[in-house]
């Protein structure tokens, strides 16, 4: 578990399969947004899920996001693009 000020971060990680199973983002004051990890890929000797799902439990928004591959030499911002008729949402 992490704590800042406004919100805290809590993750399971499995120590025998060397990932992060899920975590959730906890406002203090507010709502949860949960956040799952699934289909674990490897490159080398990293590991990367293949999707993560968000799901804002006061909201129920849910965005699922599906990574094909992980470019491991070349880290860089990563830009969100929009497929069609999706839209970009702030999450709080």
């Amino acid at each position: 578990m992490a704590q800042f000020e406004n919100f805290r971060v809590e993750y399971l990680i499995s120590c025998r399969e060397n990932k992060i199973l899920r975590s959730k983002i906890i406002h203090l004051d507010k709502d949860t947004i949960r956040v799952n990890y699934y289909k674990t890929k490897k490159d080398g000797n990293n590991k990367y899920p293949t999707k993560i799902i968000f799901t804002d439990s006061e909201a129920n928004n849910i965005m699922e996001i599906k990574i094909r591959d992980m470019d491991f030499n070349n880290i860089d911002k990563i830009d969100f693009i929009p497929g069609k008729g999706y839209e970009k949402v702030l999450l709080k």
